[in-house]
């Protein structure tokens, strides 16, 4: 939400180059229609970016009004600010804002923070709910080899920059063939495998990387499963098919930290 067109049409290229799907707003009024609107078709925004100074309705004022309604109030904020005064990092934060940023941002800094802020879910500790460019990122290292199985563009952007605050080397493929194809010619501590993909989905690889006459370098390579449908019986689909555990989209941090933990520790210390 902005109410000028160059820095709507600015941040909107840059979304664009990651393949992030949005939508823009000039106007408190209107930006608060289309987040109801979504809600209620099933297909709620993730984050919303703020400009602070707004005619009539202001970034802040909107953000009380986001986080007063119910169905919007998971909705992570982002405040994108030209006016710097002293008071305002406190302001935006006792308002209800994951994040805070100054224009005109440079690239990477809006891709790092929009990155850890799309993390967020489910993360408790409030130390780590207000992000800005100066953010501590120390994090745990674990110097490893991960490949990242997923055909939507979005999931990927999210899982390889959470990896990357790890020091894990991250290959990306899009589909179940194209897993087999690499692990063919080379091996990887963890394999996060999405399951339900064209060509090929995750339970199929799986169920190939694991065959005896499997040509792959490791058959018996961690493969973690990642789906968006937390339904139940889905943990012993992925089980039975040969997967090694299972975690829930969206990926945060703090699940993406426990699984690394939990299985390259426990490869290094058999190994």
């Amino acid at each position: 939400m902005d109410d000028n067109p160059i820095n709507r049409q600015l941040v909107g290229q840059l979304l664009s180059n990651w393949a992030i799907e949005y939508q823009q707003a000039s106007s408190a009024q209107e930006a608060m229609s289309m987040l109801t609107k979504a809600h209620h078709t099933g297909a709620p925004y993730s984050i919303a970016i703020l400009d602070y100074e707004m005619p009539q309705i202001n970034g802040i004022q909107l953000a009380r009004s986001i986080k007063a309604d119910d169905n919007l109030r998971s909705t992570r904020l982002v405040m994108l600010s030209s006016v710097v005064q002293r008071g305002d990092m406190k302001l935006v934060k006792d308002n209800g804002f994951s994040a805070y940023l100054t224009k005109p941002t440079q690239q990477a800094e809006l891709f790092d923070v929009l990155s850890r802020v799309a993390a967020l879910d489910g993360v408790d500790d409030q130390s780590m709910l207000f992000i800005t460019k100066h953010s501590p990122t120390q994090a745990p290292e674990f110097h490893a080899h991960v490949l990242v199985v997923d055909d939507m563009k979005t999931n990927q952007i999210v899982v390889k920059s959470l990896l990357s605050k790890f020091k894990v080397s991250v290959d990306v493929v899009e589909n179940g063939q194209q897993a087999l194809d690499i692990l063919c010619e080379r091996s990887f501590d963890i394999v996060l495998m999405d399951c339900q993909m064209p060509v090929m989905d995750g339970f199929e690889a799986t169920i190939m990387i694991r065959k005896p006459e499997s040509k792959v370098v490791d058959p018996n390579v961690t493969i973690i499963a990642m789906t968006a449908n937390a339904m139940q019986g889905d943990r012993e689909r992925c089980l039975e098919v040969g997967m090694d555990d299972y975690v829930t989209k969206p990926i945060n941090s703090k699940m993406l930290l426990a699984t690394l933990e939990k299985w390259l520790t426990t490869a290094r210390q058999s190994a």
